[in-house]
C-alpha cells in the first residue's frame, strides 16, 4: 500500500453548486491524500468562494460549462481539451474517479493518458437511463468506461441490476455502494428570517398548503404529470405549488409546462421558479414545504427524497422499481402511486391538501442516522481506494 493516496476526481454532471459535490468536496477536505478536480464551472463567486476554502487541500481545473462547449463547439472543444489533458498529466493520479456520465466531454483525455492508472466510473441516478439511449457520442464513450473501469460504482441497486443486465460481463465489477446526506441535514434547521423571506419571494400565504417538487425540466421528470393531476383537484382548496429548479433544464419542455398551467388556469396556484436559491434557502423551502415529490421516470435515488425527510414533510414517490426496492429494503411505509393514472395521482394530492396530517418519519431517520450519513462513508470509500491499488 502507498503512503500517500493520489486521486482525480472528474464532475461530469452538476457544477460546485451541486449538493453532491459539497458533500464529496467536505469528504476528504484535511485528509492526508492529494485530491485533483475537474469540473464544469464559470470562474464565478463560487469558484471564488471555492478556492478560498478549499485551495490549500485541492488542485482544481475548471473547464468551461456544457452549455458554452455546445454553444460554441469548435471555439471552446480542442482548447478545453488540451488544457484538461495537461492537467491529467500533471496531476498524475494512481486513481480516476469519474463522478456521473452527463458531460462524457470531460473524459475525453482519459482515451490519450497513457500511465496505468485505476478508473472507477461512477454512474449516478438517471443519467445513464437517459444519454445511454438518446445519444450515439454519449453510449460510445459510457462502453468504453465501462469496459476500461476497474470499479464500476452505483449509488442504488435497480441501476446496478440494470448494468448487469445489459452487461453481463462487467457484472463482477459492478457493485451498490450508497452514498448518503450530509449529517448536518439531521439537526439542520433554517433560521426564522429565512423562512420569512422564502414566504415573501414566493408570495406565500399561511392559510394554504405548500407543495414543492424540485427537479429539473425534463419530460422524464414529469412537471407535466403532475400538473394534470393538479387540474383534478377542487379548486376551491387553498393550496399553492413550486416547481423549481435553476439549471438543469429543458427550455422547450420547460415552455410546454408553463403552457399547460396557463391552460388549466393554474397561474395562481403554481408558480415556476428557477430563481437561484442558497443551500440554506433551499433546506428551508424544503421546511415550509406541507408535501414535497419525487416522481421522475428516471431516478435512482435521488438526495430529494431525505430532505423531505429531515424537513419534516409530507412525501409522494412515483412507482418505480428503484423506490419499491428503497420500501422494500427500509422497511419505511412510503406512499408510491402511479402518476400517469392522472385521477388517482389527482385523488392522492387532494387527500394531503384535506387532512393536513403531519408524517411519521421515525422509521426513515433511524435508517438515515444509521445506514446513509454520507460523513460516516469517508473511511470506506478510502478503503476502497486502497484495495484497488492493491491490485497493481
Amino acid at each position: 500500500m502507498q503512503e500517500k493516496l493520489n486521486i482525480l476526481f472528474i464532475f461530469t454532471t452538476g457544477n460546485l453548486n451541486s449538493v453532491y459535490h459539497k458533500m464529496w468536496f467536505n469528504a476528504f477536505y484535511h485528509k492526508e491524500i492529494d485530491i485533483s478536480l475537474i469540473i464544469a464551472h464559470e470562474k464565478d463567486s463560487a469558484a471564488q468562494e471555492f478556492f478560498d476554502t478549499y485551495n490549500a487541500f485541492y488542485r482544481v481545473h475548471f473547464t468551461k460549462p456544457h452549455q458554452a462547449i455546445v454553444k460554441f463547439p469548435f471555439l471552446h472543444i480542442p482548447a478545453e481539451f488540451v488544457r484538461m489533458l495537461k492537467f491529467i498529466r500533471s496531476v498524475n493520479p494512481d486513481i480516476i474517479h469519474v463522478q456521473g456520465c452527463y458531460n462524457t466531454f470531460l473524459v475525453l483525455p482519459l482515451l490519450f493518458i497513457r500511465k496505468q492508472y485505476k478508473l472507477i466510473f461512477n454512474i449516478w441516478g438517471n443519467d445513464y437511463n437517459i444519454l445511454f439511449t438518446t445519444s450515439k457520442n454519449h453510449q460510445l464513450l459510457i462502453r468504453w468506461l465501462l469496459k476500461k473501469s476497474d470499479l464500476i460504482w452505483l449509488m442504488w441497486y435497480a441501476l446496478t441490476d440494470k448494468i448487469k443486465k445489459d452487461f453481463p460481463a462487467y457484472a463482477n465489477k459492478t457493485k451498490t455502494i450508497l452514498w448518503g446526506v450530509d449529517s448536518r441535514l439531521v439537526t439542520r434547521k433554517s433560521s426564522e428570517q429565512t423562512l420569512k423571506e422564502l414566504r415573501r419571494r414566493f408570495n406565500l400565504t399561511d392559510s394554504s398548503y405548500k407543495l414543492i417538487y424540485v427537479k429539473g425540466f425534463k419530460e422524464s421528470n414529469n412537471q407535466h404529470e403532475l400538473v394534470k393531476a393538479l387540474e383534478k383537484i377542487e379548486a376551491s382548496l387553498d393550496f399553492q405549488v413550486i416547481l423549481h429548479c435553476v439549471g438543469a433544464n429543458d427550455t422547450r419542455y420547460l415552455k410546454a409546462v408553463e403552457q399547460l398551467i396557463h391552460s388549466y388556469h393554474l397561474t395562481k396556484k403554481v408558480i415556476v421558479s428557477q430563481d437561484y436559491l442558497t443551500d440554506e434557502e433551499m433546506y428551508g423551502l424544503f421546511e415550509i414545504a406541507d408535501l414535497s415529490f419525487a416522481i421522475s421516470s428516471e431516478d435512482q435515488l435521488t438526495i430529494t427524497i431525505f430532505e423531505t425527510i429531515l424537513a419534516n414533510t409530507n412525501l409522494i414517490l412515483n412507482d418505480i422499481e428503484p423506490y419499491r426496492i428503497l420500501k422494500q429494503k427500509t422497511g419505511i411505509n412510503f406512499d408510491l402511486i402511479d402518476i400517469t393514472d392522472t385521477e388517482r395521482f389527482g385523488k392522492k394530492i387532494e387527500g394531503y391538501i384535506q387532512n393536513r396530517t403531519s408524517p411519521d418519519w421515525r422509521r426513515a431517520m433511524e435508517f438515515i442516522r444509521n445506514e446513509y450519513l454520507f460523513d460516516k462513508k469517508t473511511g470506506i470509500f478510502i478503503n476502497i481506494y486502497q484495495d484497488l491499488l492493491k491490485e497493481y
